[in-house]
């Protein structure tokens, strides 16, 4: 019954270790698979709103420059504006998809869609190159300025509005950790209080026995033999131990009670002999 107690025992704080670390563990990955998605999406969301930003610079640098020049012979070629177009497209499929149901979010990537079909209004009438007025061809650099310069509030608010909500979860996530962390906290002071609990079951069942023993050996080799220990539950495997104890003291004793006896008796008898013999009383030495 000992060893299985200590087995028990034993068991059970090994598995208040490994339960208090698998939560840790699962609760901090659960946590930082959780930042990474949200990190994954917003810093996507950024760099796409980056993304509008150069491909407009990238389009104005090629061909509005032209505008302040007179117009060539030769029309200009579009394959870079649609390479570009196409890009836009794609990005914008992907910047729905991670607006997560974000009303303002979709409200500025509509006003995005509605600028870039103004904008691109804008490069069909220059591709066309029917005109070759300066005026014309200023007025659209002017116009062309100014829608450039919408779509690019519109990106830097689209790119404004994901730092934002990275930094929402970013909050959300710091007090999910700390729910975490005082989840983790109850788990070990739940364990600590378990672990002295079986502290103090052990040392009633093991300590306080052997420190008991140990004790009333000390009495019986001063010389007191009455005392007697307390019986241990039977399931204790210390209550063979202790019942030999006391019936050893109980034998010790009698023992000692009988051979009192005979020395009282003894003694009696020497001093009955004694007074029978006439005084003086010499006693003479082995030697003479």
């Amino acid at each position: 019954m000992l060893r299985i107690r200590l087995l028990l025992g034993l068991l059970t704080l090994v598995l208040l270790l490994w339960a208090v670390g698998g939560a840790g563990f699962l609760i901090l990955q659960d946590a930082g698979k959780r930042f990474d998605q949200r990190l994954v999406v917003d810093y996507q969301a950024i760099d796409i709103a980056h993304g509008f930003r150069s491909g407009t610079s990238l389009l104005n640098s090629q061909y509005l420059t032209s505008l302040s020049a007179p117009a060539d012979a030769t029309p200009p070629d579009p394959a870079l504006y649609q390479e570009v177009m196409r890009d836009f497209d794609e990005k914008i499929d992907a910047m729905r998809r991670l607006s997560e149901g974000n009303e303002r979010w979709n409200e500025l990537l509509e006003e995005f869609e509605e600028a870039l079909v103004t904008y691109r209004d804008g490069y069909s009438e220059f591709f066309s190159n029917d005109f070759t007025d300066m005026e014309r061809r200023s007025d659209l650099l002017i116009r062309m300025g100014n829608r450039t310069q919408r779509l690019t509030d519109l990106a830097n608010a689209l790119a404004t509005l994901a730092e934002e909500r990275l930094f929402a979860s970013t909050k959300d996530l710091d007090r999910e950790s700390r729910k975490n962390l005082a989840l983790i906290a109850t788990l070990v002071v739940l364990g600590t209080g378990i672990a002295v609990l079986i502290y103090f079951q052990l040392l009633r069942h093991l300590v306080e026995p052997v420190v008991g023993l140990k004790d009333s050996f000390e009495e019986l080799r001063k010389g007191n033999f009455e005392l007697s220990l307390p019986p241990p539950d039977r399931a204790s495997e210390f209550a063979p131990l202790v019942a030999s104890f006391n019936d050893m003291s109980r034998e010790l004793h009698l023992r000692r009670r009988e051979t009192d006896q005979r020395l009282m008796r003894k003694n009696l008898l020497n001093r009955a002999l004694l007074s029978a013999i006439p005084s003086p009383v010499y006693i003479i030495a082995d030697d003479g």
